[in-house]
């Protein structure tokens, strides 16, 4: 007698687009201020996400300002990777908060479209082995609407001129365009 059995199906309480939405950009930029995604996606999924322990609210000093922001929980980590990011998880860091922001700036600019084809650092260093391409990593990238590969960079105060021309080169030698952001 062969024993079965059936693996069950969690139940993860996402209810509308709207909050896979708020989901997805958090698995490809990490994070989201939290009037950004409250004009992006509406008050009610962020606060229903916020309640189902998907998502959490954190405060973060950036550029002397004090912002309110969105990042993924545990919850929401484990049902993006299932459902909604192909590929890698955002890395974000709490070091990096100004410039994750202006990061997810630019992916909330974009049409949904493109959102759908963002690739976050890993997948863009990915992205460029495959392609048999070497160079510096930058930030992200999305296609365009005629299917070339848009580079997105943040430059920091941080960064050297070395790191910003290598930085460059990539992005004139990898992408078709460049995005080119300040934090």
């Amino acid at each position: 007698m062969a024993l079965s059995f059936k693996l069950k199906n969690p139940v993860f309480g996402i209810s509308s687009s709207q909050e896979r939405e708020i989901l997805r950009a958090l698995g490809k930029v990490g994070v989201l201020r939290y009037g950004d995604a409250d004009r992006h996606f509406g008050s009610q999924s962020v606060e229903r996400l916020k309640d189902g322990k998907f998502i959490k609210q954190e405060k973060h000093v950036v550029n002397g300002k004090l912002e309110t922001v969105l990042v993924v929980a545990k919850k929401g980590r484990d049902y993006a990777r299932r459902y909604l990011v192909h590929g890698s998880m955002y890395k974000r860091s709490g070091y990096q908060v100004g410039h994750d922001i202006k990061l997810s700036e630019r992916y909330l600019e974009l049409e949904k479209k493109e959102r759908l084809t963002w690739l976050n650092d890993h997948e863009v260093k990915a992205y460029f082995r495959e392609k048999g391409l070497e160079g510096e990593a930058i930030d992200g990238a999305y296609f365009g609407d005629n299917g070339e590969l848009v580079g997105v960079e943040v430059f920091t105060k941080s960064y050297s001129s070395e790191t910003i021309k290598a930085k460059l080169e990539t992005l004139k030698s990898c992408c078709g365009r460049m995005d080119i952001l300040h934090a």
